[in-house]
């Protein structure tokens, strides 16, 4: 049996392909406007004709031509089993009880027809308030159709009218958050965008990342987008408002939006996209301040400079009275102060902000001052030594774990304790000179006699 037309348009729901060489926000808006226009147009036809549609008995028409094909095929059986239909015992009844049910079968096609105008009529009464009418969900609209449709095609289904949220609640929070934990399936993949820009007086540079999905992680999202459009009448609302001039929310959104799938946005489904874009939690790159790297060569060419410069000046010095040895290690520590300055750092301690210090490119020497030994007797040596920004203290670095994305380390602040540059100076100068410099690299000249005692073992 052929179908029957529900008199709306297979295209109800479609908006028209109109190009326009204006502003992408007007384009968007004429075509919201043109699709919303069809559906009122189509809407406003069908439930204008629907009274040209009933029988005189109130039937719809749709329903009428089943109905005769039903009442042909109980009459042709009530011809071929008349004796039996009459006389029941002659087969128990059982033709009787076929003759009955295919009556009471045209009996409840006519009262589910009725059942059907009367329902379409209520639908009608709200599709002719323009205020109820333009907050309709899509849903409803699909509803509709599938109402119109002939009481004995399997896809007709009356209206539940309590059902219809023609003002649905906001689109709040907590659905954002549901939205949200789904989208978190969409991971993405992160790339720097663009040169790292150095910070100026600092080792720093800030890194700027982009977020790019691949076409299936697109498609899905769309999917989504879509799908709450039509079904989810607040989420609808939500996206249906964004067509309002005063709104000003495309620009921002048509930049997500355009980045991602490189085009304006044109339809309900791409703004309902742009929004499902807007809560994804990579959908815009990051910025990172992070220590810039360094060439390894470069490095190992301080290092080599920082240990030619103990060589020279244990070299030079050697032979020194205590008190020229002693200028010698205090004009090297300040040379090194200078040096250091020219290689700013940031640290943070976990106890809360920040220092600024002054990395030192350290020899084995300098390393070798600050080692120590840990539970199974094997030395540690710090991986990078820091003036403070006023050269009082020095603190040696221990970096402990592993490696993180973001190229960072976390720092050992169990052993990585500051002590004072004097006491630097008294290692350095007994390990570059003996004991009698070290003193004199942090003892002014004085008459003061020598201890009697030398706990330190410093004289």
């Amino acid at each position: 049996m052929a179908k029957a037309s529900s008199g709306l348009p297979s295209n109800l729901y479609s908006g028209g392909a109109v190009v326009l060489d204006s502003s992408p926000f007007t384009n968007y808006y004429l075509q919201t406007q043109q699709r919303k226009q069809a559906q009122e147009d189509a809407l406003a036809k069908y439930f204008g004709n629907f009274e040209k549609d009933l029988t005189p008995e109130g039937m719809h028409i749709d329903d009428i031509k089943p109905l005769m094909e039903k009442q042909g095929e109980w009459r042709d059986f009530a011809i071929k089993n008349k004796a039996a239909i009459a006389r029941p015992s002659l087969d128990g009844g059982k033709a009787y009880k076929e003759y009955m049910g295919r009556f009471n079968d045209m009996k409840s096609h006519i009262a589910a027809s009725k059942f059907k105008v009367k329902n379409l009529s209520e639908v009608g009464k709200l599709t002719a308030d323009p205020n109820k009418s333009a907050l309709l969900p899509e849903k409803a609209l699909v509803d509709i159709k599938s109402a119109s449709l002939p009481v004995t095609d399997p896809n007709y289904k009356p209206i539940d009218l309590s059902s219809i949220a023609y003002n649905p609640k906001p689109f709040g929070i907590q659905e954002q958050g549901q939205l949200t934990a789904l989208l978190n399936r969409f991971k993405g993949n992160e790339s720097v965008d663009g040169t790292p820009q150095q910070i100026p007086g600092t080792n720093q540079e800030k890194v700027k990342f982009k977020t790019t999905f691949n076409p299936d992680q697109l498609s899905g999202m769309y999917n989504i987008g879509s799908s709450l459009y039509h079904n989810n009448p607040s989420f609808k609302k939500l996206i249906d408002d964004e067509s309002d001039p005063l709104s000003n929310n495309y620009e921002p959104l048509n930049d997500v939006f355009k980045s991602h799938y490189g085009k304006d946005i044109q339809t309900p489904e791409d703004m309902a996209t742009a929004h499902v874009l807007s809560l994804h939690p990579n959908r815009s790159g990051r910025e990172q301040v992070r220590n810039r790297a360094t060439n390894p060569m470069d490095l190992i060419a301080k290092r080599e400079q920082s240990a030619k410069s103990l060589i020279d000046y244990r070299q030079k010095n050697k032979n020194a009275a205590g008190q020229e040895q002693g200028d010698a290690v205090n004009t090297f520590m300040d040379q090194m102060y200078e040096t250091a300055k020219k290689d700013p750092r940031v640290y943070l301690p976990k106890t809360g902000g920040q220092k600024k210090q002054y990395n030192i490119p350290a020899s084995q020497e300098m390393k070798h001052i600050f080692s120590y030994k840990d539970d199974k007797g094997h030395p540690v040596s710090p991986d990078e030594i820091r003036f403070s920004e006023d050269g009082k203290e020095i603190t040696p670095i221990y970096y402990s774990g592993a490696v993180t994305k973001d190229g960072k380390r976390a720092v050992d602040e169990d052993n990585s304790k500051p002590v004072s540059t004097e006491e630097v100076k008294l290692r350095l100068g007994k390990s570059l000179f003996g004991q009698k410099a070290n003193v004199k690299a942090v003892t002014a000249p004085t008459s003061t006699p020598k201890p009697k005692s030398d706990p330190l073992k410093l004289f």
